[in-house]
């Protein structure tokens, strides 16, 4: 059953808002930041139903990591982001997948797309095969961030100064 199927009443009420909020938010973002992949792809109902249904399965999941960074990714961790990830990237391809992931939680999910993972060694395979090489990519972006928190200002967010770096680098090829 899911986590909304648990709740009853006001409760379920505004579980099923709070959804229906995520669900249009992601719709938005996603078909911008991931414009690639719905550009031959329909982005009917359906789809927004199936990422709902995502969202409904794994959001809870999901959301757990929100408040957290990258730096205290621990193995319990991979699970459920290996389970979230593998059913996210069916309805969504591996990148709006990690995008996907990465709008839920920001300091916690890195932010990347195909060249940005194959930089990493990572070549993207066919969607539902990718999760392994996404918790191996958060791994080293984990490390890096670690590096990289000492030299940085307090306050500052290095996965968001990595993730900066990687899509000057690997995806635009600015440096």
């Amino acid at each position: 059953m899911s986590a909304l199927g648990k709740l009853n009443g006001v409760g379920a009420f505004f579980a099923l808002l709070l959804l229906v909020v995520w669900a249009v938010a992601l719709a938005v973002l996603l078909q911008t930041w991931n414009r690639p992949f719905y550009q031959y792809r329909r982005f009917d109902s359906q789809h927004f139903s199936d990422i709902e249904q995502l969202l409904d399965k794994h959001g809870q999941a999901v959301l757990s990591f929100r408040g957290r960074k990258i730096e205290t990714w621990c193995d319990e961790d991979e699970g459920k982001v290996r389970d979230g990830f593998r059913d996210s990237e069916t309805v969504l391809g591996p990148v709006g997948a990690a995008k996907c992931l990465h709008l839920l939680a920001l300091e916690f999910f890195p932010l990347w797309d195909r060249a940005i993972a194959e930089a990493y060694g990572f070549p993207l395979l066919p969607k539902g095969q990718n999760a392994e090489a996404c918790c191996q990519l958060a791994a080293i972006v984990r490390e890096q961030c670690k590096r990289l928190a000492a030299g940085l200002p307090a306050g500052r967010n290095p996965l968001k100064a990595l993730d900066a770096y990687n899509y000057c680098k690997c995806s635009k090829g600015w440096l």
